[in-house]
């Protein structure tokens, strides 16, 4: 039977210096921006963007990690005068998104696609009829499968990690993308 496998994901190893902990970082992100361009679905693309531009309010969800990708895009849209909502306490943020409206839209960040919190703002999300885009990895997931449309990532780090470094690289990617796609016909 396949065993999960619980040791920790690094890049480095015991005892790397810094300068080969920087070659390794380096050869790590490039390889994940390869695998992000291999791993994006142009139609899921279209798809978010097009569910973005008519929405009311944009609700954004993240726990973490993944609530630091959230929060760039929540910045990216204020600047550009959308109405967008982000609110780092989830406890905060699961009673604001019980106003989501079928206008809206929630894009919930989860590298795992498991995080309780975006799932549970997803469900309120469903529940009023909301569109949910969901940016997470290419393996299935409860949130993979509320979403209306997925952002995939690479999955090519292991959930149980130092830090998350390819995964973050990867939802701050699709942040920007999501942003510059959003804002491209007006510019």
């Amino acid at each position: 039977p396949n065993k999960q496998d619980n040791t920790v994901d690094t890049i480095i190893n015991e005892n790397d210096e810094p300068t080969t902990t920087l070659y390794k970082l380096q050869i790590s992100l490039g390889k994940n921006i390869a695998d992000i361009g291999k791993t994006i679905d142009h139609k899921s693309l279209a798809s978010a963007v097009k569910l973005m531009r008519p929405a009311q309010k944009i609700y954004i969800a993240g726990e973490g990690a993944s609530g630091l990708a959230a929060q760039d895009l929540f910045y990216k849209l204020i600047r550009s005068g959308k109405d967008a909502a982000f609110v780092p306490s989830s406890h905060i943020a699961l009673e604001q998104v019980a106003n989501i409206k079928t206008e809206d839209i929630l894009i919930a960040f989860s590298y795992s696609g498991l995080t309780q919190e975006p799932l549970l703002m997803a469900k309120q999300a469903q529940k009023n009829n909301a569109k949910i885009v969901a940016v997470t990895r290419i393996q299935d997931s409860p949130l993979k499968n509320m979403a209306d449309t997925v952002i995939t990532l690479p999955s090519n780090e292991k959930l149980l990690r130092y830090g998350a470094i390819n995964s973050l690289f990867a939802e701050i990617f699709a942040s920007s993308l999501l942003y510059l796609s959003l804002i491209s016909p007006n510019l």
